[in-house]
């Protein structure tokens, strides 16, 4: 998984994403450390419909772009540009949107139903590439590693899917 640069960080930003609501705490590197006008301020904020479940942070052509799990409007990209956040693109995926995790150009998405796959290359269009369907119940809580995402299924346990082609996703 690729992250941003952290040698020499000069901003970054905070996505908070709570009931109908994204908001922007934006953070800066100080040239000199008593300099407080540049420690964390409101940056922007963004009425959201429903509720907000998962959130992750992801660097596109150097820009500050947010993927969020939403159960009543699906994945949502939002940028934040300047101290203003917008809604750049979305798609609907199967079941309830639970939690997502950020790998490289693709969101994974822990449903109600599974896991999805999307391509997340064009912001403004994100795509469907796979759907695995899982049994159980619970939050759905999502993690990945390079080649593997982990679903918590509740009461069917720990599901392990092989996300190394995220077109053909398997457990």
């Amino acid at each position: 998984m690729k992250g941003p640069d952290m040698k020499s960080p000069t901003k970054f930003f905070v996505l908070l994403a709570s009931l109908f609501l994204a908001c922007v705490a934006a953070v800066s590197a100080p040239a000199q450390p008593a300099d407080y006008s540049v420690y964390p301020h409101l940056a922007g904020k963004l009425d959201l419909a429903g509720e907000n479940m998962g959130l992750a942070g992801f660097p596109l052509w150097g820009d500050d772009y947010f993927a969020v799990c939403n159960e009543t409007s699906g994945l949502m990209i939002l940028q934040v540009s300047g101290d203003t956040l917008g809604l750049v693109g979305s798609i609907d995926v199967i079941g309830q949107e639970k939690d997502i995790q950020v790998a490289d150009w693709y969101g994974f998405v822990s449903t109600s139903g599974g896991l999805a796959a999307v391509s997340l290359a064009v912001p403004a269009t994100p795509s469907s590439l796979g759907f695995v369907n899982l049994a159980g119940d619970g939050d759905r809580q999502l993690a990945l590693s390079a080649t593997h995402a982990y679903v918590a299924c509740g009461s069917a346990g720990l599901a392990v899917i092989d996300i190394s082609n995220p077109s053909g996703m398997y457990v």
